[in-house]
């Protein structure tokens, strides 16, 4: 069945019945995704040849040892300070070693950093090799492993370098989920909570009746709730795959939750910090929903908040990518559903109403 949103005056249509096997439309080539039944374990063999290279977190590596697997492995230690350039160069320096050439293909096992790596390598590495994608965190299964953006860290920016770069192809199975951490899975329920605010009201009720106090009541709900998330994130890449407009959308809370990210020295994890802007958004602009607002603050450290320096925050909104001189734009929800966007200046006046609306969350 077929829903309506819209973005800033644009009309979209996702599927939240979305089958468990689907085609994201892309340049230069569609991608297939496929959310597994199987466990990772038993099934990843299938996707391995002879030359292909494994790209690791060296955490999912020891939950899931691959000792049977006799293909090259790069382990990483997937930590914010290691999303660089200089990690991006050293896998590619163990690729051109192994021989890796065109004929191979990356197989990229992990979270958002270990994407980011495997991404930004594989577009590069002579001018674009193959990567499939095997998403390991709740964050990187509802939203990162579709769109083909891709980022890493420069002068404590985060993706200040950046680029696009879909993998070939994306499995997701839902058997990592088990050994997350709370934080973990709080995360990515933020990038799910800020897709649905922005496709359906009906949504918010349906996420509701799945999550309480920021933890999902039976491990059985995860698929449902991924699979309405990337319909979402699908309509919307699809219809501007490179960001020239409504894509843009997709960063509601992410101009200030970049900020508060790098602000807490990544205490705050990436899909609870996009809360937090979500909040400060809403609270900026004066969109409230009683039951929105208590699930938006149930995933939300206050504590760790509440100890944040802001006195630079300024700074790092203007580095942000989305700002322009001194002026940036920010994704506002008008109603459930309803998404536009809202260019400010950002003065002395408008930092101040930044910081006030910030500190509103935790006081």
């Amino acid at each position: 069945m077929k829903q309506q949103f819209c973005i800033d005056n644009t009309s979209l249509n996702y599927d939240h019945e979305i089958a468990h096997q689907f085609s994201v439309h892309s340049s230069p080539r569609n991608y297939e995704v496929v959310l597994s039944e199987k466990t990772f374990l038993s099934n990843f063999s299938e996707y391995c040849n002879p030359g292909d290279v494994i790209l690791i977190d060296k955490n999912v590596l020891a939950l899931y040892p691959l000792d049977s697997i006799d293909i090259e492995k790069y382990i990483i230690d997937p930590l914010e300070e290691n999303k660089n350039i200089e990690t991006v160069l050293s896998f590619i320096a163990f690729l051109n070693e192994k021989k890796f050439n065109k004929a191979n293909k990356v197989l990229a096992i992990g979270g958002g950093i270990t994407q980011d790596i495997a991404a930004f390598a594989a577009a590069i590495f002579k001018r674009g090799v193959d990567w499939y994608l095997f998403p390991t965190t709740l964050l990187s299964m509802c939203d990162s492993c579709i769109g083909g953006k891709t980022g890493i860290n420069y002068l404590n920016v985060k993706n200040q370098l950046a680029l696009f770069s879909a993998p070939t192809k994306v499995i997701i199975h839902f058997d990592f989920l088990k050994t997350l951490s709370e934080g973990d899975l709080k995360s990515g329920l933020g990038e799910i909570l800020k897709l649905f605010a922005m496709a359906d009201e009906e949504l918010i009720q349906f996420y509701s009746n799945r999550v309480l106090s920021g933890k999902v009541t039976n491990e059985t709900f995860y698929p449902e709730l991924i699979k309405r998330a990337l319909a979402i994130k699908k309509a919307v890449v699809e219809r501007d795959e490179f960001e020239l407009d409504i894509r843009k959308s997709l960063n509601y809370g992410h101009t200030v939750g970049h900020a508060i990210e790098v602000l807490s020295d990544y205490k705050i994890s990436h899909g609870q910090a996009v809360v937090v802007g979500m909040l400060t958004v809403n609270g900026l602009f004066g969109f409230y929903n009683k039951l929105y607002d208590e699930k938006c603050r149930d995933l939300i450290d206050t504590t760790t908040l509440s100890n944040l320096n802001l006195n630079t925050i300024d700074e790092l909104i203007k580095k942000d990518k989305k700002t322009l001189g001194d002026k940036t734009t920010f994704v506002v929800l008008n109603n459930f559903g309803d998404t536009r966007f809202v260019p400010v200046r950002l003065d002395a006046a408008m930092i101040g109403c930044i910081k006030q609306a910030i500190r509103e969350i935790y006081e």
